[in-house]
């Protein structure tokens, strides 16, 4: 079986030029929008990027409070 492939555009390229980097007299007039980005990036990197779970062996005659955690057990369980 053979699939058609769409038929794409080429992508072009702009004419233009890019526009100008800001000068200093625009960048420090936005430098209060700035910082407040910044300290947003400041607080993600607190946050922990997985959240840390504990896995317990529950056993049938267990209660919730004596699970063990696999790293402890030793031997098989019957």
């Amino acid at each position: 079986l053979v699939r058609p492939v769409p038929v794409v555009d080429p992508v072009h390229l702009p004419s233009e030029p890019s526009p100008s980097p800001p000068t200093v007299d625009e960048a420090s007039g936005s430098s209060g929008s700035a910082s407040s980005v910044e300290d947003r990036d400041d607080n993600d990197e607190e946050e922990p990027l997985i959240q840390m779970v504990e896995c317990r062996i529950c056993q049938e005659e267990d209660s919730v409070s004596n699970l063990e955690t696999p790293c402890a057990c030793s031997g098989s369980l019957k």
